[in-house]
């Protein structure tokens, strides 16, 4: 598989992205939602791993291999965050993470992009934020919704964001 580039998206600063992208499927076949979302995703990357909490089917791993740089496939039953562990941990131990300025975590929760995700990236890089999200919420307490969001080199190089990571275990 070859990494996807964006070596001059028009309007982006040139900052070396990776992307951990989550999915789940009972049957093993792709939701639809997925390869749009990765098309749509792959011009803003550098590097997408896909990690997803099933097998996949005959013939799924073919279709992902034009968007990705990388597939985690087989049941393991930690949801988001455990793909999110497992990606996050093959970027860094295969180089990916080497010099990258932001690592963006994603799901297929959602369906996008309806346009491009280039004015969103845009708009929170001119605001020289840590890490950001797509959605906030304040169900139980503040957070960002997981399906969406970018960390800079200085979070996820952090000893907390590898502690928590690499601490995520099946509940």
């Amino acid at each position: 598989m070859t990494a996807p580039c964006h070596p001059s998206t028009p309007g982006l600063s040139p900052r070396k992205r990776i992307a951990v992208f989550a999915s789940y499927s009972e049957d093993g076949y792709l939701p639809p939602q997925v390869l749009p979302y990765l098309k749509g995703l792959q011009p803003l990357t550098d590097a997408i791993v896909f990690v997803c909490d099933n097998d996949l089917a005959p013939g799924e791993r073919e279709k992902l291999e034009p968007y990705v740089t990388h597939i985690i496939a087989g049941r393991h039953g930690e949801y988001d965050f455990g793909s999110y562990k497992r990606g996050t941990l093959w970027a860094r131990d295969n180089g990916l993470l080497d010099g990258a300025d932001d690592l963006i975590l994603c799901n297929d929760s959602c369906f996008g992009p309806v346009g491009s995700f280039q004015p969103m990236f845009s708009r929170m890089e001119a605001r020289g934020l840590d890490f950001w999200g797509a959605t906030d919420s304040h169900q139980f307490s503040y957070h960002l919704q997981s399906y969406w969001v970018v960390l800079t080199r200085k979070v996820f190089t952090s000893d907390a964001f590898t502690g928590f990571i690499e601490g995520v275990t099946k509940q």
